[in-house]
C-alpha cells in the first residue's frame, strides 16, 4: 500500500496524515510506503506524525518505508527512533 502526501506535513495537515497512516497500517497486509516526492516541507508536527507512524507500524508488526525523505528528516527520525528503542 502507498500513500502519497503533498504539501507542507504542519500541525494543520498532520491530523489528516496520521488518520491515513494508521488507516494503511490497520488495512495493509505486510508493509506501507510513504512516498514524499510531493512533500515541499515537513515541520516540527509533521515529524511528529512520522514518527507515530513508525511506532505504530512496530505495534502492529508491520514495516514502514518512506520514499523520498530529505536527508535532515530522516536523520532526526533515526535518532528519535534509536533513543526510544
Amino acid at each position: 500500500m502507498v500513500i502519497r502526501p503533498s504539501g507542507c506535513l504542519d500541525s494543520k495537515t498532520s491530523p489528516a496524515f496520521i488518520k491515513s497512516l494508521e488507516q494503511a497500517l490497520e488495512l495493509a497486509t505486510d508493509t506501507v510506503v510513504v512516498d514524499m516526492i510531493a512533500v515541499n516541507a515537513i515541520k516540527r508536527e509533521g515529524v511528529k506524525s512520522l514518527l507515530h507512524g513508525m511506532e505504530k507500524a512496530a505495534a502492529l508488526g508491520k514495516t514502514l518505508t518512506f520514499e523520498f525523505l530529505d536527508v535532515a528528516t530522516q536523520r532526526v527520525l533515526e535518532a528519535a527512533w534509536n533513543y526510544e528503542i
